[in-house]
């Protein structure tokens, strides 16, 4: 009997321990759902934040790149070089070396833009900021898009016809740097 008596105190000392142990633990999980609620929405703002704020500078960064090719479509000289046809094997070399150091000015200016080019068609040669390729295959050796061949390059990039097209992200080689390139592509009009 005496057993009996001790076998139902140890149980309800035991039941209320039981109970006054859950309650920390059901409440420790309530706050550390309700944590985890919090934390995830509040991240899901700030990423929608984030996002917004990029887009944005973005944004303004390509207004930028397109107010530096409405500058270059109104220069008279590259608009002279456009539109000049080629005699033979004669080049206008002064013309494009003069060229070539104004829109050297365009690069120090800027940080975003890197490595832009001309392409002149009716010269076939490729204008970069101090210097003048002559051969477009030799520009395209020291700058390339990993993956494309130059005839790609020159068919679908330098000789097609683009309108702010935007290129997405892709792999280019510079000389010995790998770097990771999105492209903003624009042909220039003829004003005369």
């Amino acid at each position: 009997m005496r057993e009996a008596k001790f076998s139902s105190v140890f149980r309800r000392f035991l039941i209320s321990y039981i109970i006054l142990l859950l309650i920390p633990n059901i409440a420790g999980y309530v706050s550390y759902r309700t944590s985890i609620d919090v934390a995830e929405s509040s991240s899901i703002e700030n990423s929608l934040m984030l996002l917004k704020q990029s887009e944005e500078i973005l944004e303004r960064r390509l207004a930028e790149v397109e107010g530096f090719t409405k500058q270059l479509a109104i220069n008279q000289d590259l608009n002279r070089l456009i539109s000049e046809k080629m005699q033979g094997e004669t080049y206008n070399v002064f013309g494009l070396w003069k060229m070539a150091r104004d829109v050297a000015d365009y690069s120090q200016t800027n940080d975003f833009l890197q490595n832009f080019y001309i392409y002149f068609n009716n010269y076939d040669v490729v204008l970069t900021p101090g210097s003048v390729y002559f051969r477009p295959e030799h520009y395209y050796e020291l700058n390339q898009y990993v993956g494309v061949s130059f005839k790609e390059w020159k068919k679908t990039i330098v000789e097609a016809p683009h309108e702010q097209e935007i290129l997405p992200l892709r792999s280019f080689k510079q000389g010995k740097r790998d770097l990771s390139v999105v492209t903003f592509a624009q042909s220039l009009p003829q004003v005369f």
